[in-house]
């Protein structure tokens, strides 16, 4: 609990920090966060050769020169924007065809074609009942179009002269900038959704733990053919992995923190590159954490397991199938379970890493023990240990937000002590939260 609230506090601080900032300061900081997030130097040199990028980076020395954006510059990021836009919006039409079908979408075009009273209304039922019927990934699409278009136009980011000032140590800032006017689209990573390698891209579940930069160069490379597979290898070092134990570490869901030891294990294994033992120490953690947070999720949600089974009759999520002896996989596939994970973490899940478990914890795969493989396996650790944490995180600082009182959150961010009668408050303010 007290590293929930030492991240409550640091939230809180930063957040008064912003709140005594000038508007022009929160905007420089916002376009510095945003070019930071979004771009780095391997994408911009993969550009650099391009004539429009260099015209675009010429234009932002001479903006630099000039103490203002040049008209000409502003004229180009907003033509960037319309032309990706007006790229998004026939993908939608595509889209929307794909849903109606040859046979509704020409009963749209006659029906629109004609004098027909209410005809918009009409067309509007037909699409809705076609996308019941649709494919989902398609149905999925067609939804996100308007969001990648609102991304694009509400980055954050504009074309103002106070972003002419953004300093960033051993970086040339303008090539960032130049970058964001030359492809508008980074700034909005669910863009790379739409297209038609997404679902062939093999990492796309690990793609809330990357910065937004590496993901969309990881995609690209993925999209131009190359493989990927030493990705994992690289990006989980020994230094990163030793990290991993800080997820465990003084949990405040105390059955993580009594499973600490076997995770320290599995690091010091892959430092020695004992990858087998990594990975088989590896894999009954992964379920093991699954399975503890299955039962806080359903004490505090319900409608995982039938009550007073002692867990072991799992619930559908429709409340109309009970299954005994559930597997983890059963857990997230077919209950309430599954919303705790998002659908592409899931299906890697379910369809890679679970179905690989028998065969190398019955001695059936004795290929298995590669570096690649126990990165990964550190890599689906972090993912499940980042999105508990970050679930319990919001609980927490919700019950803080509504119960915690206003005046000891001042008095703690002031470095004051608190005294018996501060202490004795905050425990009747979890009490009043049913907080155990």
């Amino acid at each position: 609990m007290y590293i929930l609230m030492q991240k409550y506090l640091s939230r809180e601080s930063k957040k008064k920090r912003v709140m005594d900032m000038e508007q022009n300061q929160v905007s420089v900081l916002a376009s510095t966060v945003l070019l930071l997030s979004f771009t780095n130097e391997r994408i911009i040199n993969s550009v650099e050769d391009d004539s429009l990028f260099s015209k675009i980076y010429d234009l932002f020395k001479k903006s630099k020169e000039e103490g203002g954006i040049v008209p000409e510059l502003k004229k180009i990021y907003r033509e960037r924007k319309e032309k990706m836009i007006e790229e998004i919006i026939e993908l939608k039409k595509e889209l929307k065809l794909k849903i109606l079908g040859d046979h509704q979408a020409e009963n749209i075009k006659n029906i629109m074609a004609g004098e027909y009273e209410k005809k918009h209304k009409i067309c509007e039922k037909i699409f809705r009942n076609s996308i019941k019927s649709a494919d989902d990934n398609i149905v999925k699409k067609y939804t996100l179009t308007d969001k990648v278009i609102r991304q694009i136009n509400y980055s954050g980011f504009s074309l103002s002269d106070d972003i002419l000032s953004i300093k960033v140590d051993g970086n040339d800032i303008l090539k960032y900038l130049s970058y964001i006017v030359y492809k508008p689209e980074c700034m909005a990573l669910d863009y790379l959704k739409l297209d038609k390698s997404w679902e062939e891209f093999p990492i796309k579940w690990y793609m809330g733990r990357l910065p937004s930069s590496i993901m969309m160069e990881l995609f690209y490379l993925h999209k131009n053919g190359e493989d990927l597979s030493p990705f994992f290898k690289i990006w989980f070092t020994n230094e990163h992995v030793e990290g991993l134990a800080d997820l465990l570490k003084d949990n405040i869901l105390i059955e993580f923190d009594e499973r600490l030891p076997l995770l320290k294990e599995a690091i010091e294994c892959y430092k020695q590159e004992f990858y087998g033992a990594s990975i088989t120490l590896l894999l009954p953690l992964i379920e093991g954490v699954l399975w503890d947070y299955s039962i806080r999720y359903n004490n505090k949600w319900g409608n995982i397991y039938k009550e007073d089974s002692n867990h072991n009759i799992a619930i559908s999520s429709n409340g109309n199938k009970e299954y005994e002896d559930p597997t983890i996989g059963l857990l997230l596939n077919k209950t309430d379970f599954g919303k705790a994970f998002d659908l592409k973490f899931i299906s890697y899940f379910c369809d890679e890493l679970y179905n690989e478990r028998n065969p190398i914890m019955h001695g059936n795969d004795i290929n298995f023990a590669t570096h690649i493989n126990a990165a990964k396996k550190f890599a689906t650790f972090e993912h499940i240990m980042k999105t508990i944490n970050q679930q319990v995180e919001k609980i927490f600082f919700e019950v803080i937000d509504n119960y915690f009182p206003k005046e000891l959150i001042e008095k703690l961010l002031e470095g004051q002590s608190l005294t018996q009668d501060d202490v004795e408050e905050i425990l009747r303010s979890f009490e009043e939260a049913k907080v155990k």
